[in-house]
């Protein structure tokens, strides 16, 4: 990922001057972000400092369309015996700043579920499981890499794995020391409440670098850039 993601320094750095010089709430006026073509988010996936897995980002564009392709494989077992997995692939298609397309399929430990977002003009179309809904067409998912509803106060973002329209609180926690690679960096610190809890760390270049949360059984579940 480090030569990779290096690509998008030039394009991020100019992104955080806006960015970075005012409040927390600028985030959410970064509506037009493009990460820079053939960037890779490169995660490795630890439970309680153990690895069970992994996450990837990759971002390419042709034309004035960008793409995203996401690939998460999680294994957790106990004495060798798996008791828990979760595999999602999704691919995102943005432009002009707004998601134009997204389809995902996840296996939930068992649990099936399929997502096929057609973005509109006026609405998103969604079908998540079967279930047919729309939402206001410049919705962000909750894919995370997108900083754009990262502002104090109320949001409104999509469920990737089956496209319920989830309610969020984002809080900005402030700016924290995070190991990323073999350096350390001062990231933006949020914490995400509601129908979501995650806590996220946004780097200088405006780039995910860190995510946070609990598992359905307390522990604790880190997303690392490798």
């Amino acid at each position: 990922m480090s030569r990779q993601a290096s690509r998008s320094n030039v394009f991020f750095l100019a992104l955080s001057v806006f960015l970075y010089a005012g409040s927390s709430a600028d985030w959410a006026e970064a509506s037009e972000i493009s990460v820079p073509d053939g960037t890779v988010l490169d995660f490795s996936v630890m439970r309680e400092g153990e690895k069970i897995g992994t996450h990837i980002m990759k971002f390419t564009h042709s034309g004035d369309h960008m793409g995203v392709e996401i690939k998460t494989d999680i294994q957790v077992s106990i004495l060798f015996v798996p008791v828990y997995h979760f595999n999602h692939e999704g691919q995102e298609v943005w432009q002009g700043g707004k998601l134009k397309k997204l389809d995902s399929n996840t296996d939930d430990d068992g649990t099936k579920h399929t997502l096929s977002v057609e973005g509109r003009a006026a609405a998103l179309n969604i079908n998540g499981d079967g279930n047919l809904s729309t939402a206001n067409s410049a919705m962000i998912p909750a894919s995370l890499w997108h900083p754009g509803f990262m502002h104090p106060g109320q949001a409104k973002i999509l469920n990737t794995l089956d496209g319920r329209i989830m309610t969020v609180n984002t809080t900005f926690k402030g700016d924290e020391k995070v190991a990323v690679h073999s350096a350390t960096v001062l990231a933006k610190h949020f914490a995400i409440t509601g129908d979501l809890e995650r806590e996220v760390w946004y780097d200088p270049n405006g780039m995910l670098a860190k995510t946070r949360f609990k598992g359905s059984d307390g522990s604790v579940i880190e997303y690392v850039l490798k």
